[in-house]
């Protein structure tokens, strides 16, 4: 018909009519090599007598040019059931042809896209952002001979990262004011004689036989934060397309630039606070060392002088006490009385010092042993107030230092019995339990109790809840209690009410322990 015969090329359906189809649509492949007619679908439906459908295939123009093309072949059959001919429908698909190629090449570039937007993300520090970024484009864009990123320090351009097209040494690009108009974020588009701008950068790229270039500016927000160059030996050489890709592939640079930075500045200044706080805890814990040292020394020299005041006072008593008058065995006995604290106090002190300082060795300890030990050292204590203590035993085995945890329980014990009215029979409770950070011993006594508020106070040195007139004490045995737990690996906390007595509950890690 007219359509089919324009779609050829020809006039009129009377120029095809009564010539050989396949030597006229059919004679060649568009590679320029002869198409056999036993290879045609036209000519195959004539023989099998079935339809043929050929989605697509280049087909001549009577001009010569060729044409993407959809067609069926259908054969036509007579009364004898003898094939008589063929419908053949033609479909030009130039134009679906070219939306589809467009779409494989928008594919393409996405994916491209995405490609380099994962070695950006991949990359640890500016300039392996950089190599990553000129590398890919370079295998890219066909038209790149040259990819450089740039970083903007005060205003001039700082070579990153370049690449060149095949390979070979990348140029060392000079530093150079950033061209103008890249702060109001438009992108430039040199052409031939680079080398006429009188700039370092476009005399630069000159030098390298370049001839076009894209600059682009990488800028997050008002920032910034690098230069993208795209050069070209060839004038003219860049399309919409790449251009497209060098504004979109500089934007992914600037929040990768940015992100980076921004990351760095962050692992410097913790990098920097942990040296920092390093260095104060080292400060500290010689300072620390340095008082308890200080502390030792002074507590143990006050000792002689102590001991030679008290036991002055105590031969002027003995020994002249008939000539002193009232008042003067009064000031005495004061004396006396004031040495013995002193000397429990400076003794007290010293205890706390040495398990601060001192060297201990851990051990898998049998609980039940520690416990009976403590309560052998405190029987005059328990027979004095006729106090009950209950050992729910097996308490059974923690990693610990036994001397020192014998230690601990004596001290809980003690202020269980101590603090309990003069009215009321003290009775104290040990027991235990298997926990998954270790044993759990819990020391219950039937006391005056804490106020909930005071819970954490009373674990610091010499402090006192109570005045000495109401209960006996330096104020140091519950801080011993505290070190001694943290030194094991463990920890010890108090819950309580007053009027309701106090449990002391220690945690000890387990026996398997290793060193």
């Amino acid at each position: 018909n007219e359509t089919g015969a324009a779609l050829l090329g020809f006039e009129s359906p009377e120029e095809v009519i009564g010539r050989e189809m396949h030597g006229l649509i059919h004679h060649h492949r568009v590679d320029g090599s002869v198409y056999p007619l036993e290879d045609c679908p036209i000519h195959r439906a004539f023989r099998s007598g079935e339809a043929v459908r050929v989605e697509h295939e280049a087909l001549f123009r009577a001009d010569g040019t060729a044409f993407p093309c959809e067609y069926w072949s259908s054969p036509v059959f007579g009364d004898d059931a003898e094939i008589q001919g063929a419908v053949v429908s033609f479909t030009d698909i130039t134009e679906r042809r070219t939306r589809e190629d467009l779409l494989r090449q928008h594919a393409r570039r996405l994916q491209n896209l995405w490609d380099i937007d994962q070695a950006i993300l991949a990359a640890r520090d500016p300039r392996e952002i950089a190599d990553a970024t000129a590398s890919r484009l370079t295998e890219l864009l066909e038209r790149a001979d040259c990819v450089a990123v740039l970083d903007c320090v005060d205003d001039r351009c700082v070579q990153l990262a370049t690449r060149l097209r095949g390979g070979g040494e990348p140029p060392a690009l000079p530093p150079s004011p950033a061209p103008e108009g890249l702060h109001a974020g438009r992108s430039l588009e040199l052409e031939d004689r680079l080398d006429a701008r009188g700039d370092p950068l476009s005399d630069a790229l000159a030098q390298l036989g370049m001839r076009a270039a894209l600059i682009s500016p990488a800028s997050a927000g008002e920032t910034m934060e690098g230069v993208l160059v795209i050069a070209s030996a060839r004038p003219g050489a860049f399309t919409p397309s790449d251009r497209a890709i060098a504004s979109e592939v500089s934007s992914q640079l600037a929040i990768a630039l940015s992100q980076t930075r921004l990351r760095l500045a962050l692992e410097r200044q913790n990098e920097e606070l942990e040296a920092r706080v390093e260095e104060r805890t080292r400060t500290i814990e010689e300072r620390n060392a340095e008082l308890e040292s200080f502390a030792y020394s002074v507590s143990h020299d006050l000792r002689a002088p102590l001991r030679a005041m008290g036991g002055f006072s105590k031969a002027l008593l003995e020994d002249y006490g008939d000539a002193l008058d009232e008042d003067g065995r009064d000031y005495a006995e004061r004396v006396v009385g004031a040495a013995a604290r002193m000397d429990e106090l400076i003794q007290d002190l010293l205890a706390y010092s040495r398990v601060a300082r001192g060297e201990i060795e851990h051990a898998d300890t049998d609980l039940d042993d520690v416990v009976a030990s403590a309560a052998t050292q405190l029987e005059a204590q328990l027979g004095a107030r006729d106090a009950e203590l209950v050992v729910e035993r097996p308490l059974g085995r923690a990693w610990g230092h036994r001397a020192s945890l014998v230690q601990v329980f004596s001290n809980l014990i003690a202020n269980a019995v101590k603090f309990v009215p003069a009215e009321r029979r003290p009775r104290v409770r040990i027991a235990s339990e298997r926990t998954e950070a270790g044993v759990e011993v819990c020391v219950e006594d039937n006391g005056i109790g804490i106020a909930p508020e005071h819970t954490e106070r009373i674990f610091r040195v010499f402090e006192r809840l109570h005045g000495r007139e109401a209960y006996e004490g330096t104020g140091v045995g519950l801080a011993i209690v505290r070190k001694i737990m943290e030194r094991s690996g463990g920890e010890v906390r108090v819950v309580s009410e007053l009027g309701r007595g106090s449990r002391f509950i220690l945690t000890l890690p387990p026996a398997e322990r290793s060193e």
